[in-house]
């Protein structure tokens, strides 16, 4: 077997280097001008790429109009949510959802003189005041500064003379039965030192242009008078109010009137706290069911007269009253933000109508929901918006104004906004162009 010897590296014979030949620095190598000129050239391929890419997209793009700060703070923080404000070649709004024709309520818009972008005197300035709709589509019933009542025709501006007045009383809100036969209307008389302020209620038929008074004289407050919201019943019944509004405070009574005889029924809650928030309700489009607010413990911390956005610790509620059974009904609660400091100011409703006479749209913070009128809390969703500080509804409210199954109009901003409800898209509406706005809704 052969011998096999062992064979060890002596560390005499193969040493480490120095230690200052580990730390010590390559030789530099020479400079070349190439290592700075290849990289400008780089990035000047680069950002005249950009520019070139921009200038195309400019030249290609339609022209946009970027929403205000004041619409971008607000804008919800969802995703599938935007605001969009758009002008076109002869200033009239336009989006992809195309809103001509349809917005039904014109006269919601007409009548609401909370509405800053919307004024009556764009249609005719003789109107001072929109009383209701009459029977051919685009007309609406007026007062002018001469007496009587006219019909306005929305699309040319021209006004008809339809019933006069030559007893001094200043009409209020008017209705048009359902065979269009009779117009029920209001007036109002000014008091004097020796004589209160007065009111009475009179049919007049469209057909004979026969009057007939319904409801003789009778005393009011400061402001109040008769005001005709409805035809119900087959036409033998009216819903009237006799309401006038003071500092913010808002009194009166809301009644049923027989046709044929012109008895009267004031209308009482079940609640007696309720009467307040009450009168401040909407009636349905079938004049049958009454919805308002009502908070049946007030946040007393918080001093602020009775109105829809009241502050309330046991939630906010949205009561409907049925006038043929007279039956009071719940149908939504708003207990939200249970873990929020500001729970009782959060838990209120900012405003609501009717889309149709099962459906309910209301405002509250936070958000624009559905109700379903005849089920208990069958709520949904419709937009969120102030997600960050639910608390932003103080300094600017959302007030519905009209909505239909494809579209909500609100007021936010000082400005009118309209929600797409197939695309979820908001349009802020150009205020610049009130009368162009009117004539494409009216198309």
């Amino acid at each position: 077997m052969p011998e096999i010897k062992a064979t060890t590296k002596s560390a005499t014979t193969e040493s480490a280097p120095p230690v200052e030949k580990l730390f010590e620095l390559p030789p530099r190598r020479k400079w070349n001008a190439w290592y700075l000129v290849v990289p400008i050239l780089l990035m000047l391929a680069l950002v005249g790429g950009w520019f070139m890419r921009a200038f195309v997209h400019e030249a290609s793009a339609p022209e946009a109009v970027i929403p205000t700060k004041e619409v971008e703070k607000d804008m919800p923080k969802q995703s599938n949510i935007y605001y969009t404000t758009t002008t076109n070649s002869a200033g009239t709004n336009s989006s992809s959802a195309d809103i001509s024709g349809k917005l039904v309520h014109l006269y919601n818009y007409l009548g609401s003189f909370d509405v800053p972008d919307v004024k009556i005197a764009d249609i005719n300035s003789n109107v001072i005041n929109v009383l209701g709709k009459y029977i051919k589509p685009n007309t609406y019933l007026v007062s002018t500064s001469e007496p009587g009542i006219k019909i306005l025709n929305a699309k040319t501006g021209q006004l008809e003379p339809l019933l006069n007045i030559d007893n001094q009383g200043v009409p209020r809100d008017v209705a048009v039965s359902s065979d269009h036969k009779w117009l029920a209307y209001g007036l109002a008389y000014e008091g004097t030192d020796d004589a209160p302020r007065t009111s009475d209620l009179w049919l007049f038929n469209l057909e004979t242009q026969q009057k007939k008074e319904l409801v003789a004289k009778t005393e009011m407050t400061k402001h109040q008078g008769f005001a005709v919201l409805g035809w119900r019943n087959d036409d033998q019944e009216l819903i009237v109010s006799a309401l006038s509004e003071d500092a913010g405070v808002v009194s009166g009574d809301i009644y049923q009137v027989m046709v044929a005889t012109g008895d009267m029924t004031k209308v009482t809650p079940a609640s007696s706290t309720a009467m307040p928030y009450f009168i401040r309700g909407v009636l349905s489009p079938d004049n049958n069911v009454w919805a308002y607010t009502f908070c049946e413990k007030p946040d007393t911390g918080i001093s602020n007269p009775i109105t829809t956005s009241q502050p309330c610790t046991s939630g906010s509620e949205i009561r409907t009253y049925n006038f043929g059974t007279k039956q009071t009904e719940s149908v939504f609660q708003n207990l939200r933000f249970e873990n929020s400091p500001d729970k009782n100011l959060l838990r209120s409703v900012l405003s609501l109508v009717w889309q149709d006479d099962k459906t309910i749209i209301a405002a509250i913070p936070g958000a624009i929901i559905e109700i379903d009128a005849n089920a208990k809390d069958r709520v949904t969703d419709l937009i969120r918006y102030d997600l960050t500080d639910p608390t932003m509804f103080q300094k600017n409210q959302v007030h519905l104004i009209s909505t239909t199954p494809e579209q909500i109009v609100f007021e936010r901003n000082q400005g009118v906004q309209v929600f797409d409800r197939v695309s979820k898209k908001i349009e802020v509406l150009n205020t610049e162009a009130r009368s162009e706005t009117f004539s494409s809704w009216l198309n």
